[in-house]
Protein backbone atom coordinates (compact mmCIF):
# COMPACT_ATOMS: atom_id res chain seq x y z
CA UNK A 1 0.00 0.00 0.00
CA UNK A 2 1.88 3.59 -0.47
CA UNK A 3 2.86 5.40 2.19
CA UNK A 4 1.43 8.38 1.23
CA UNK A 5 -1.70 7.36 1.58
CA UNK A 6 -1.17 5.56 4.86
CA UNK A 7 0.52 8.63 6.67
CA UNK A 8 -2.60 10.81 5.28
CA UNK A 9 -5.08 8.66 6.54
CA UNK A 10 -3.40 8.46 10.08
CA UNK A 11 -3.34 12.50 10.48
CA UNK A 12 -7.37 12.56 9.39
CA UNK A 13 -8.51 12.35 12.78
CA UNK A 14 -11.91 10.53 13.38
CA UNK A 15 -13.41 9.40 10.26
CA UNK A 16 -16.28 8.07 8.32
CA UNK A 17 -14.75 5.45 6.08
CA UNK A 18 -17.10 3.81 3.44
CA UNK A 19 -15.53 1.33 1.20
CA UNK A 20 -17.00 -0.08 -2.34
CA UNK A 21 -15.60 -3.67 -2.93
CA UNK A 22 -15.91 -5.08 -6.61
CA UNK A 23 -17.26 -8.50 -6.84
CA UNK A 24 -18.26 -8.20 -10.44
CA UNK A 25 -17.17 -10.74 -13.09
CA UNK A 26 -14.55 -8.30 -14.23
CA UNK A 27 -12.32 -8.39 -11.62
CA UNK A 28 -9.96 -11.62 -11.16
CA UNK A 29 -9.71 -13.52 -8.13
CA UNK A 30 -6.15 -12.14 -7.44
CA UNK A 31 -7.63 -8.46 -7.87
CA UNK A 32 -10.79 -9.54 -5.12
CA UNK A 33 -8.26 -10.33 -2.86
CA UNK A 34 -6.11 -7.28 -3.41
CA UNK A 35 -9.36 -5.33 -3.20
CA UNK A 36 -9.49 -6.85 0.78
CA UNK A 37 -5.95 -6.25 1.48
CA UNK A 38 -6.45 -2.52 0.87
CA UNK A 39 -9.25 -1.58 2.39
CA UNK A 40 -7.86 -3.79 5.70
CA UNK A 41 -4.83 -2.37 5.66
CA UNK A 42 -6.73 1.63 5.63
CA UNK A 43 -9.55 0.22 8.47
CA UNK A 44 -5.58 -0.49 10.29
CA UNK A 45 -4.36 3.04 9.35
CA UNK A 46 -8.15 4.92 9.67
CA UNK A 47 -7.96 3.13 13.38
CA UNK A 48 -11.73 2.66 13.72
CA UNK A 49 -13.15 2.06 16.84
CA UNK A 50 -15.77 2.55 19.15
CA UNK A 51 -16.11 6.77 19.30
CA UNK A 52 -13.88 7.44 16.76
CA UNK A 53 -13.36 6.32 12.85
CA UNK A 54 -16.34 4.33 11.24
CA UNK A 55 -16.16 2.01 8.65
CA UNK A 56 -18.82 0.85 6.11
CA UNK A 57 -18.58 -1.62 3.24
CA UNK A 58 -20.38 -1.90 -0.11
CA UNK A 59 -20.13 -4.49 -2.28
CA UNK A 60 -21.31 -4.36 -6.08
CA UNK A 61 -21.53 -6.44 -8.82
CA UNK A 62 -24.92 -6.39 -11.01
CA UNK A 63 -25.96 -4.61 -8.02
CA UNK A 64 -25.05 -2.68 -5.03
CA UNK A 65 -24.99 -3.95 -1.57
CA UNK A 66 -24.26 -2.60 1.73
CA UNK A 67 -22.97 -5.35 3.64
CA UNK A 68 -21.30 -4.28 6.69
CA UNK A 69 -22.84 -0.50 8.05
CA UNK A 70 -21.09 2.40 9.98
CA UNK A 71 -22.23 0.65 12.89
CA UNK A 72 -21.92 -2.79 12.93
CA UNK A 73 -18.49 -3.25 13.84
CA UNK A 74 -16.52 -1.41 16.68
CA UNK A 75 -13.42 -2.42 16.27
CA UNK A 76 -11.00 -2.58 13.95
CA UNK A 77 -10.38 -6.24 14.30
CA UNK A 78 -14.47 -7.07 13.66
CA UNK A 79 -14.77 -4.96 10.42
CA UNK A 80 -11.26 -6.65 9.25
CA UNK A 81 -12.88 -10.12 9.98
CA UNK A 82 -16.26 -9.49 8.36
CA UNK A 83 -14.52 -7.92 5.58
CA UNK A 84 -12.59 -11.29 4.88
CA UNK A 85 -16.13 -13.19 5.14
CA UNK A 86 -17.08 -11.26 2.03
CA UNK A 87 -16.72 -13.60 -1.15
CA UNK A 88 -16.59 -12.94 -4.74
CA UNK A 89 -20.69 -13.25 -4.91
CA UNK A 90 -20.88 -10.52 -2.78
CA UNK A 91 -22.23 -12.67 0.08
CA UNK A 92 -21.00 -12.59 3.70
CA UNK A 93 -20.62 -16.07 5.64
CA UNK A 94 -20.94 -15.44 9.33
CA UNK A 95 -20.86 -11.77 9.69
CA UNK A 96 -21.18 -9.88 12.91
CA UNK A 97 -25.09 -8.64 11.27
Amino acid sequence: MNLFILKAATRCGKVDAGFLLDASGSISNHMFQKEIEIIQGLARAFNVKHGGSRAGLVVFSNYAKTVIDFDMCPTVQEFITDVRKVNKTGRCKHCHF
